[in-house]
C-alpha cells in the first residue's frame, strides 16, 4: 500500500488534533511534534502516531490497511498507541465511545498530571523571558 487516499482522512484529522493539543499545551517543540507522526521513520525510532503504527494497531480492531476508519476506531487506536509508546509523560487521551463526555474523568486525569502543569508554567515563564 502506497497511499492512505480514501481511507486515511479520519486518521489524519486525529493526528492533527493530537498535534494541535500538544502544541497548544507547549509540551514539545514543533519539530519534536512532527516526529510523533513521521510516516517515513522506518527502521529508526518508531513514530508513536505514524500511519503504519495506526494500521498495525487497527488490526486488533479488525481494521485492515485500506479499510475506512471511523471516529471511534481512530480514537481507540490513538489512545492505545499513546499508552504503548508514551511519547509524553502524563499525556492522556480520553475516549468516550458512548458519545457522553464525562468532565469529572477529564478533571481527574488532569489533576493527576501535575507534571504537565509545571512544564506549561515553565514554558510560559521561558517565553516571557525571551
Amino acid at each position: 500500500m502506497t497511499s492512505d487516499c480514501g481511507w486515511g482522512c479520519t486518521i489524519r484529522c486525529a493526528q492533527m488534533l493530537i498535534a494541535n493539543a500538544i502544541l497548544r499545551l507547549r509540551l514539545m517543540y514543533r519539530l519534536e511534534i512532527v516526529r510523533l507522526f513521521d510516516d517515513s521513520a522506518r527502521g529508526q525510532r518508531p513514530s508513536a502516531f505514524s500511519i503504519q503504527n495506526i494500521a498495525v494497531k487497527g488490526l486488533d480492531q479488525g481494521k485492515l490497511p485500506g479499510d475506512w476508519y471511523g471516529v471511534n476506531a481512530t480514537a481507540n487506536v490513538i489512545q492505545e498507541l499513546n499508552e504503548k509508546y508514551r511519547p509524553l509523560p502524563n499525556f492522556k487521551i480520553c475516549v468516550f465511545n458512548d458519545g457522553n463526555i464525562i468532565c469529572d474523568l477529564i478533571d481527574a486525569q488532569g489533576k493527576a498530571s501535575s507534571d504537565i502543569e509545571a512544564k506549561m508554567a515553565n514554558n510560559l515563564e521561558m517565553q516571557t523571558l525571551t
